[in-house]
């Protein structure tokens, strides 16, 4: 049985957000996007106690209980790398095996199309065979610039509906081998790679600014709750993902915010781009100018 109570206990202080994170749902109480881009609406859901602060509970199947945000502009991922990672806590599913799908993450009109997601799964279906009620694989879709969908139910990951939340991350780096470069992590340690139903999956991910980024159940109805919920254009390292999950319950360190005086005309935050939100004189970086961990993002 996986565990993360140690990992909380231990933890003493924030793990810093790593670059490239696009949005980053805390679930405190809200649907606020803490990168302020991408605020979600809920429906049917309910707050209770996270990993960190507040957790968003899915109880209801899609139609009653979801988070959903837009997911153009910066959701669309277009490129060859992307990383999803959130603390879950599932909980028994009376459902089992009739049903299969409880939790699915990402940017989906489930069951239709799916870009990238990260969804548990348990039932008939999964490759293994029966699971007990209390037991799920962890799977995930990616689509290709070319529609092409690859999954896979990664056998050899049984997650116990054990009371406590764990730390789930699902990383693509389009530029590693086809055998390697989809890795699951559960807890910090890495429990997969890509074993695709079919083909290996490689290239860039498919634009689908229409598609929203959701979480809900799936279509099993299945009771679980997500907190910290968040995504990033980069393919975060081995390293980075054990930082946060060692972090647990202290999460990822959160900037304090201040309102922006009057009168402010440029304002380049750095996060990712070279963009002016305050106004409309966005920069353009030169001669090799990157991005590292700033005091606020990037």
């Amino acid at each position: 049985m996986l565990g993360a109570s140690s990992l909380a206990i231990a933890a003493q202080t924030c793990a810093p957000a790593p670059v490239n994170l696009i949005s980053w749902w805390n679930a405190d109480g809200s649907a606020l996007d803490s990168r302020s881009q991408k605020n979600g609406a809920l429906t049917g859901t309910t707050f209770v106690a996270g990993e960190n602060g507040q957790a968003i509970r899915f109880a209801a199947p899609l139609a009653t209980d979801n988070f959903s945000a837009d997911g153009a502009g910066a959701l669309d991922i277009t490129g060859n790398q992307v990383t999803l990672e959130a603390w879950i806590k599932l909980e028994n599913n009376s459902l089992q095996p009739a049903q299969a799908f409880t939790a699915t993450i990402g940017k989906t009109t489930f069951p239709n199309d799916q870009t990238y997601n990260l969804l548990f799964e348990g039932g008939a279906t999964v490759v293994s065979g029966n699971l007990p009620t209390n037991q799920w694989l962890m799977e995930y879709i990616l689509t290709d610039s070319n529609g092409t969908r690859t999954h896979n139910q990664s056998t050899n990951v049984i997650v116990t509906a054990d009371g406590n939340y764990h730390h789930f991350a699902l990383t693509y780096d389009g530029a590693g081998s086809p055998t390697d470069n989809v890795k699951l992590y559960v807890d910090g340690a890495l429990q997969a790679t890509n074993i695709p139903f079919g083909n290996f999956f490689s290239g860039n991910l498919k634009s689908s600014p229409a598609e929203p980024f959701r979480i809900s159940t799936g279509g099993s109805g299945s009771p679980f709750s997500a907190d910290e919920v968040s995504v990033y254009n980069r393919a975060l390292s081995a390293t980075e993902i054990q930082a946060i999950a060692n972090a647990g319950t202290a999460g990822k360190c959160k900037p304090t915010a201040v309102v922006a005086p009057s009168g402010l005309v440029g304002w380049w935050a750095g996060d990712g781009n070279a963009n002016d939100i305050a106004g409309t004189n966005n920069g353009t970086l030169q001669n090799g100018a990157g991005f590292a961990i700033g005091k606020v993002g990037q």
